[in-house]
């Protein structure tokens, strides 16, 4: 069908398919309560705590089955606590998972687009992961993973 979304021969530039939904929420509690909720209503049973990503002053949740990962700020004026303060609770990003990062950095550069490095998590679960913003739609934090296979990634 011409003009259609599901148009597969447009080319995809080394990305594949979202990998999961970020979530930021305002506390430890807040995060604790929306797993407890993700768990009870959709039996997400298989969080992984990766602990807290100094750099970025955050504290991570991750369930790889559902396709959710849960925010919360661990120290002031960090990159979460200033989302929340913008713009609240709720959806921080987009993972997408990209089978060469150099390649899908380079490509947002060259078409206007800014993205920039980050180191991994502290377990291996990806090999690397950039964030690329203002290439995006809404003004949604759009990041690129570089992942090791699910079957070799740490746990």
């Amino acid at each position: 069908m011409v003009g259609s979304t599901t148009d597969t021969t447009l080319p995809r530039r080394n990305v594949g398919a979202i990998d999961h939904l970020v979530l930021a929420y305002r506390d430890a509690e807040s995060q604790s309560e929306a797993r407890a909720q993700f768990s009870e209503l959709l039996g997400v049973d298989d969080w992984d705590d990766l602990g807290e990503l100094e750099e970025a002053g955050v504290r991570v949740f991750v369930s790889w089955s559902s396709g959710l990962e849960l925010l919360a700020p661990t120290r002031a004026n960090s990159m979460i606590e200033r989302h929340l303060a913008e713009r609240g609770e709720g959806v921080f990003s987009v993972v997408v998972g990209v089978s060469d990062l150099d390649a899908a950095v380079e490509h947002v550069r060259s078409s206007g687009g800014r993205a920039e490095y980050f180191p991994p998590p502290p377990r291996q679960v990806a090999a690397r992961f950039a964030v690329a913003r203002e290439a995006l739609v809404g003004g949604l934090a759009l990041v690129l993973g570089e992942f090791a296979p699910r079957a070799e990634a740490t746990r």
